[in-house]
């Protein structure tokens, strides 16, 4: 049985509009002024908390520590690490194969990466 929600909100959702069919279907208006067509039962559970935004931002978050992915200088400090530690790699065995290794200051975290970064643009 449909409930009314209308007005009601849900995460970033603000439902709007009651469009009905098999699973009470809402119109949502996201904080981000995406509509979204929504189940009650998605609403009232906490299924949806948005039109996907929340989602995208989450990912975006996980997956962007530093933001320096697009910098020559990243990309070099990539291959050096490769070189340095993975026994796949084809130069391994002139690198790390033969002992030689990355200091810690420009080690494999982020600290390391932004270290190295910043010191190519000095």
């Amino acid at each position: 049985m449909a409930v009314d929600l209308e007005g009601k909100r849900f995460g970033k959702l603000v439902v709007t509009e009651y469009i009905g069919g098999k699973y009470y279907k809402w119109k949502c208006i996201c904080d981000c002024g995406n509509e979204k067509i929504v189940s009650q039962n998605n609403l009232k559970s906490g299924n949806s908390k948005s039109c996907g935004c929340l989602h995208l931002k989450g990912l975006l978050e996980r997956n962007i520590r530093h933001g320096l992915c697009e910098e020559r200088a990243y990309k070099v400090h990539q291959n050096i690490m490769s070189r340095c530690n993975n026994k796949k790699a084809k130069d391994h065995k002139d690198y790390g194969g033969r002992g030689i290794s990355i200091c810690d200051e420009w080690g494999n975290d982020n600290d390391g990466i932004e270290n190295f970064v910043n010191w190519c643009r000095a």
